[in-house]
C-alpha cells in the first residue's frame, strides 16, 4: 500500500519522468500525498492518475485536480 510517505517517496523519484499512468487506486494518500504528488516535476508526462476519492479529502482532489485536469485525475467517483 501507498500511503502519505509513499506518496511523497513517489513524487520525488527522478526516475519517473516518462511514466505516462499511475494506478493508485485504493491507497491512502490523504492530502498531504496528493499535494506532493500534484507538485511532483517529475510527473508532467502523466496521461492517466488511478485514485480512490475518499482517501484525498477535499483538499488533496482539489490538489490533483489543478495540476492533471480532469483528463487525467480518475477517481472511483468517475465510474
Amino acid at each position: 500500500r501507498c500511503a502519505e510517505d509513499g506518496a511523497k517517496a513517489l513524487a520525488g523519484c527522478a526516475g519517473l519522468t516518462a511514466l505516462e499512468e499511475l494506478d493508485l487506486n485504493g491507497n491512502n494518500l490523504g492530502a498531504v500525498g496528493a499535494g506532493a504528488l500534484a507538485t511532483s516535476p517529475y510527473l508532467a508526462r502523466l496521461r492517466k492518475l488511478y485514485v480512490t476519492a475518499k482517501f484525498l479529502g477535499p483538499t488533496g482532489k482539489a490538489a490533483l485536480l489543478g495540476r492533471f485536469g480532469e483528463d487525467v485525475l480518475q477517481t472511483d467517483e468517475d465510474e
